[in-house]
């Protein structure tokens, strides 16, 4: 369930890699009439390009912060990125930035990777993901409902809007989590 749960042995620089790598495949596409694409990289072209480091893998908390606050889209990705594979106590004062980030497409599924990690601490963002639950893009809708999942009971009146979502990835994982919520909440036979 990768597409749920990023695999913990992808770095925010290997996520850099794919991205990159996807983008140099589309662009290579030939351009559709009506949209101005660029001219398409050679294959040696796109094998000469280096892969962009992440520079946020081992910097400080307080340096994450900065660049989540004024840093590029990249320096802000990264960060978020980084910051998703630190124990919550190290996000948590990023809360607040990561909800705002939620608002920035180019950074809003790094930020919820983030605030996944945070499980119940990421309450405060339930307005934000609500907003976010009505995107035509399915993988918004997944990541939001995926945060909401590992906030728990307190995001139990969202996961029930989720589990009528019109696609079964993120239905069924907002049905299977409000069954476990469910099961822990009733009282044990005596």
């Amino acid at each position: 369930t990768d597409y749920m749960d990023p695999d913990p042995e992808l770095s925010p620089a290997d996520y850099d890699g794919l991205r990159t790598t996807a983008a140099r495949y589309i662009s290579a596409f030939p351009a559709v009439a009506g949209e101005s694409n660029l001219e398409p990289l050679t294959w040696h072209e796109m094998q000469s390009m280096p892969m962009e480091a992440d520079a946020f893998a081992k910097a400080s908390e307080e340096e994450c912060l900065t660049a989540l606050r004024t840093g590029s889209i990249k320096q802000k990705r990264q960060a978020a990125g980084a910051l998703a594979l630190r124990d919550a106590s190290a996000i948590l004062p990023a809360r607040g930035l990561l909800i705002d980030l939620l608002d920035t497409p180019e950074v809003r599924m790094v930020a919820l990777r983030a605030l996944a990690r945070l499980g119940l601490e990421a309450a405060p963002a339930l307005p934000a993901i609500h907003t976010l639950l009505t995107s035509k893009d399915t993988f918004i809708r997944l990541g939001a409902t995926y945060v909401l999942t590992r906030i728990g009971p307190d995001a139990a009146d969202l996961l029930a809007e989720c589990a009528d979502d019109p696609h079964n990835a993120v239905s069924s994982l907002a049905r299977n989590v409000l069954e476990e919520l469910k099961e822990q909440s009733a009282p044990e036979a005596e």
